[in-house]
């Protein structure tokens, strides 16, 4: 599993969060794991569009802090200090 997103804040719309990236991810791709200190949760949730500044960008880079747009199934499992991961 690759670790791409770090939640720091939910924003209070679904499927919208803000955090830090931690490998290079692009909209149109899906994050298959949500991880918590309970565990690895499967998910399956597509970044429909990245958010920098209030920018949209087709792809977030290690370090930059965004707010990523999800859809699909796992919204759910989203929480303050959640690791957002995909296959390798």
């Amino acid at each position: 599993m690759v670790e791409c997103f770090h939640v720091l804040v939910l924003t209070g719309t679904p499927g919208v969060v803000r955090g830090r990236c931690r490998e290079t991810f692009r909209a149109g791709e899906a994050f298959t794991v949500a991880r918590d200190a309970d565990g690895d949760h499967p998910v399956s949730l597509t970044v429909r569009e990245i958010r920098v500044y209030g920018r949209p960008v087709d792809e977030l880079t290690p370090v930059v802090t965004a707010e990523p747009v999800l859809t699909g199934r796992g919204a759910e499992r989203l929480a303050v200090g959640t690791l957002l991961c995909r296959a390798a």
